[in-house]
């Protein structure tokens, strides 16, 4: 069977699938807030008896100063983000928080180069956002904005090309879409290294500067990198996927060079079933379709997709509907079924193969001998046709037989290279029944018994005396 892809227009009609069949994936989760940051992806400082507990999803972080305390608890956890030109964002309420002195805050929120230390030096200092009860703004008092910190918000920070903005409950395609307004902006000057570090908690250790506040996440996204694709589906093929996919919305900061399809089993956790890529040099543009072999028929997979340029691989999309490979539906290649007989029973069997049992069939053009019908077997497995031929005939019929695939949106992720229905034309041919010849009865001969027989030779005997003596007797003169 030769191979197809969907062309643009196709792909076009499928995209109203897309919600079903496919998923964008977020910016990278780096805390998800449902206990404590991990020691081995966050570092923490420390300055006195700071309390961090989980409940119900969230991570509470708390630091007091004591009664007459001249200093405070502090508790800062910092993460390597290894470039120097991303964004992110902290999801957090505060329960209390004390005002920020300037180049220190009890709360506070920042990313840039680097943060020295367990509290920064003066210029990483000025460029934190502090975040007090009312107000947010820059530690060094430069720039501020009103701000209710009693409630859940989404505060993100971009950082490139030396400059930080600041957002609040914005998602981060409109903020690299350059359509989302910042509330804070200012220059940062950048080492030109890709360290990059964010940072948050209780910056500082001074007396009564401190906070309770509960973190719902961290998200990360490397700018340098490309934006997950548009969307994913796939269509499922003989032991095999095909993937199609669309261009991001970001390529990063380098054209996209490539595309990589990871076949994921639907494990926990999931396991790579096998992958395929595409490449071109840019300004080239890479195929954004390609196919994954080596697949189970039967089982399922999530496919995911990732475009790579010069600094790496990107975000990926994965698809949220699992696809199952299948071999097409096939019948045997004969269109010749057995011949059958007037008057005797007749029994054929149809078994296709491939797709997802159990089958269903329909004639769609023709009709079978008289006195046979076509079923399906209780299995589903194959047709059966039966019964006793009434005539001698030959018939031509036409099957169109389909798996149980159900309609529509899972035909959408079958379309292409996996066949649901096939159609295979058949003849019966029935033969009058054969004619027996009986041969006619002969007339039996009548049978002499032994005194007949002997008075037949004796009268035999005398006949034959007397036609000698007549022929010896003497001539009268």
């Amino acid at each position: 069977m030769k191979k197809r892809f969907l062309n643009a227009p196709a792909r076009l009609a499928l995209l109203g699938f897309l919600a079903i069949t496919g998923a964008h994936a977020a910016p990278q989760i780096i805390y998800d807030g449902s206990s404590p940051p991990a020691p081995a992806v966050w570092t923490q400082a420390t300055v006195g008896s700071p309390t961090v507990a989980s409940a119900e999803g969230l991570t509470r972080f708390t630091t007091r100063t004591a009664p007459g305390g001249r200093t405070s608890d502090a508790n800062l956890f910092k993460y390597a983000a290894g470039t120097n030109s991303f964004i992110a964002s902290i999801k957090l309420k505060a329960y209390s928080v004390n005002r920020h002195n300037q180049l220190d805050a009890g709360l506070m929120f920042s990313v840039g180069d680097e943060f020295s230390g367990s509290a920064g030096n003066t210029i990483q200092r000025s460029a934190m956002l502090y975040i007090d009860a009312t107000a947010m703004g820059w530690a060094d008092d430069s720039a501020s904005v009103a701000n209710d910190a009693s409630v859940f918000h989404e505060y993100a920070i971009r950082y490139t090309n030396g400059q930080l903005d600041v957002f609040v409950d914005t998602s981060f395609d409109t903020i690299i879409a350059g359509t989302a307004k910042p509330v804070l902006s200012r220059a940062q000057p950048s080492s030109g290294s890709d360290r990059g570090a964010i940072v948050f908690g209780d910056q500082s250790n001074d007396p009564n500067v401190d906070s309770d506040f509960a973190v719902e996440f961290v998200k990360f996204q490397n700018l340098r990198l490309p934006t997950e694709p548009g969307y994913v589906f796939t269509e499922t093929g003989d032991g095999q996927l095909t993937a199609y996919w669309g261009t991001p919305a970001y390529a990063g900061e380098s054209p996209i060079s490539g595309y990589t399809a990871t076949a994921l089993t639907t494990d926990t956790p999931p396991k790579t079933a096998g992958s395929c890529s595409t490449s071109a040099t840019p300004p080239e543009l890479a195929a954004d379709f390609c196919t994954i072999g080596g697949l189970a028929n039967g089982t399922p997979y999530t496919v995911s997709v990732q475009a790579t340029n010069a600094a790496g691989v990107g975000a990926s999309a994965l698809t949220d509907r699992a696809a199952t490979p299948v071999a097409s539906v096939a019948v045997p290649d004969t269109s010749v079924l057995v011949n059958g007989v007037v008057g005797q029973s007749y029994d054929a069997v149809i078994t296709p193969t491939g797709g997802q049992a159990p089958y269903q069939f329909e004639i769609i053009d023709g009709s079978l001998p008289q006195g046979l019908a076509a079923q399906l077997s209780d299995d589903g497995l194959s047709i059966r046709i039966a019964g006793t031929p009434s005539r001698s005939e030959t018939t031509q019929f036409t099957l169109s037989i389909s798996d149980s695939t159900p309609a529509p949106v899972e035909l959408a992720s079958k379309a292409g290279p996996t066949l649901t229905t096939v159609v295979q034309a058949y003849s019966i041919t029935v033969a009058a029944p054969d004619v027996v010849v009986v041969p006619a009865k002969a007339t039996p001969v009548p049978s002499l018994g032994v005194w007949a027989v002997l008075l037949l030779n004796l009268l035999a005997g005398g006949l034959a005396a007397l036609g000698l003596r007549g022929r010896n007797k003497p001539a009268q003169a």
